[in-house]
């Protein structure tokens, strides 16, 4: 998309402004000649980060007025080939009142633009997922290896749930293929139609994990929310660095790593193997206990010989397992 990209970025926002109102609506030819907008990768995550949030319009139990959580439902506030009688384009660019979308800030210019443009071009349903490509290197974005999987191994794929065992409704959350594999739990693009998101957010014994377990944090759903938005894809984004060279932050590095990992099974509710990991007191007694000489902690997500193998699905990466180590090492500070 090299065209476009030179026009939404490099030209100065003066001439971008004069170019759109003068040519996006006008002059057919040149958007002709723009490479295609792609709804699924370019629009899609604009719309649903900026109004398909909860409370606004996710579809869940928010505002009936506008749906932001599939195709479907945007186009209906769109007309095809004529954003200025678009009520979505039209909500989008009103940018003084309040009755301004969204209403805490108005979008970039550069945003506005690129979904009046994608207007232009018929407001399809265009998707330009390089589906063979699963590493995805953007920091904006979910990554499923290291932010997706490790919450779900920790508090779905559980004994007695959705592990390879279990497998309750025949949904198991194990790895990405089985994860993806049911159309009912993940649908691409739809956070608000893919049911592995929804219950997280329902309330009583349909809510999952499931009372009196604990719930899932705002960020925590989030994280999956955005994966889904994003499309799901089976992305593995691997720091380039890992730190270790200064002393290892407790609050920084190592909790991470434990609230994510390991304690959607090990908390106060759901104490498997008789060992809770909610705070540092916890997770340092843990980590001073010692069998043949090697820390408990260490020996389980290393999955030494005579440790139960943890997480038992998956496995953590090489530098958290490392941080881990050197944290033991220097002492198992709280700072």
């Amino acid at each position: 998309m090299k065209k476009l990209r030179y026009i939404l970025i490099f030209i100065p926002v003066q001439s971008l402004i004069i170019f759109c109102s003068i040519s996006c609506s006008h002059d057919l030819e040149l958007v002709a000649e723009l490479d295609t907008v792609c709804f699924d990768t370019q629009i899609f995550p604009i719309i649903s980060s900026s109004c398909g949030i909860s409370g606004c319009h996710s579809g869940i139990n928010d505002n009936p007025e506008f749906n932001a959580s599939n195709y479907e439902s945007i186009v209906k506030d769109v007309k095809a080939g004529d954003p200025r009688n678009s009520l979505l384009y039209n909500s989008l660019t009103r940018v003084y009142g309040n009755k301004r979308m969204p209403p805490d800030e108005p979008l970039p210019i550069k945003q506005r633009t690129l979904i009046q443009i994608w207007i232009e071009q018929g407001a399809l349903n265009t998707k330009c997922l390089n589906n063979t490509n699963t590493t995805n290197n953007n920091n904006d974005s979910v990554c499923f290896k290291q932010d997706v999987q490790p919450l779900l191994i920790s508090n779905c794929a559980t004994t007695n749930c959705h592990d390879n065992i279990s497998q309750v409704d025949e949904f198991v959350f194990t790895t990405y293929e089985s994860t993806t594999s049911n159309d009912d739990a993940v649908r691409p693009f739809l956070p608000g139609e893919s049911k592995i998101y929804l219950v997280l957010n329902e309330t009583g014994d349909d809510r999952m994990p499931p009372p009196p377990l604990p719930a899932l944090s705002e960020s925590e759903k989030e994280i999956i929310r955005k994966w889904i938005a994003d499309g799901a894809l089976n992305s593995d984004c691997p720091s380039m660095i890992c730190d270790t060279l200064e002393l290892i932050s407790f609050a920084g590095q190592i909790w991470p790593v434990v609230s994510k990992s390991c304690v959607g099974c090990h908390n106060s509710t759901n104490s498997k193997g008789g060992i809770t990991l909610d705070n540092y007191s916890e997770i340092i007694t843990v980590a001073s206990e010692k069998r043949n000489g090697i820390s408990l902690l260490t020996g389980v997500i290393r999955k030494e010989a005579g440790f139960s193998a943890m997480p038992p699905s998956g496995e953590l990466d090489d530098c958290s397992i490392r941080l881990i180590e050197l944290w033991i090492e220097q002492g198992m500070i709280n700072n």
